[in-house]
C-alpha cells in the first residue's frame, strides 16, 4: 500500500483510480538510490524511466571544460530518463541523487503497455516533456542574457517556490544545497556565489544557516 500511495504522488499517474495504480505497481520496480548516487551517464546509457517518489535529484550537464552546469532540481512527483522511443530530455545530462532517494523504474514495454491502457498517461507526458523543454530554453537565456545576482535570484524564488516551507515573510529552503550546488545551477563559480549570498543576506533578501537558506519572497 505504500507503494501505491507513492504512485498517487507521481504527476504522470495522479488521476487513476486505485485499481489502475495498482497495475501500474505490478509493472514498476521500487529501488531506493543513496545520496550522491548518479542515475543517469551519457556515457553510459541504460533505457528506463524514472519515477521520482521520494528525495531529490539534480539534472546536470558537463561542459568541454568539465564545469557542471544544472539543468533542473526535481523533487518528488517528477519524472526523468529516456527510453528509445521516448526521451524526457535528459538524454545528454546526469542525474544525481542529492538525497537519499526512491524511485520506481520502468522499461519500455512497461511503459508501452501502460500508455496503450492508460491514454491520460501519455498525454500528461507531451506535457511534462513541454515543461522540461521550456525549462532548458528559459536557462540557456537567462545564462546568456543575465548578471550572477540575477539568475541566482531567480533560482531562489524557483526553489522557495516549489521546495519551500513558509516561515513568517521568508520561506525555508531545507534540501541541504552547498554554495557549490548553487553556483553549478546558475553557471558561475562558487565564490562569486558566496559573495553574491553575503551581499543578498546585507539586504535582508536571503538569511542563510548551515546547509539552509531562508529566501524573502514578498
Amino acid at each position: 500500500m505504500e507503494k501505491i500511495a507513492y504512485l498517487n504522488q507521481i504527476d504522470l499517474f495522479r488521476h487513476l483510480s486505485g485499481e489502475e495504480l495498482q497495475a501500474v505497481d505490478r509493472m514498476a520496480a521500487l529501488h531506493a538510490v543513496p545520496r550522491g548516487s548518479r542515475l543517469l551517464d551519457p556515457a553510459r546509457f541504460e533505457p528506463a524511466l524514472y519515477l521520482l517518489k521520494r528525495g531529490y535529484v539534480r539534472l546536470y550537464r558537463v561542459s568541454p571544460e568539465g564545469r557542471q552546469l544544472t539543468v533542473s532540481l526535481l523533487g518528488p512527483g517528477n519524472v526523468f530518463g529516456e527510453l528509445e522511443g521516448l526521451s524526457t530530455g535528459t538524454r545528454h545530462s546526469f542525474a544525481e541523487a542529492v538525497t537519499d532517494v526512491l524511485v520506481c523504474v520502468l522499461r519500455e514495454a512497461d511503459l508501452d503497455r501502460l500508455m496503450r491502457a492508460y491514454p491520460e498517461v501519455a498525454v500528461r507526458m507531451v506535457r511534462v516533456l513541454s515543461s522540461r523543454l521550456r525549462e532548458l530554453e528559459d536557462l540557456l537565456e537567462r545564462l546568456a542574457l543575465s548578471t550572477v545576482r540575477t539568475r541566482l535570484l531567480h533560482l531562489l524564488v524557483k526553489l522557495a517556490d516549489s521546495f519551500g516551507a513558509p516561515e513568517g515573510r521568508y520561506v525555508r529552503l531545507d534540501i541541504g544545497l552547498t554554495h557549490q550546488d548553487l553556483a553549478d545551477m546558475v553557471g558561475s563559480s562558487r565564490e562569486t556565489v558566496t559573495l553574491t549570498l553575503q551581499e543578498l543576506a546585507r539586504n535582508g533578501v536571503v538569511r542563510t544557516g548551515r546547509r539552509r537558506l531562508w529566501v524573502d519572497v514578498e
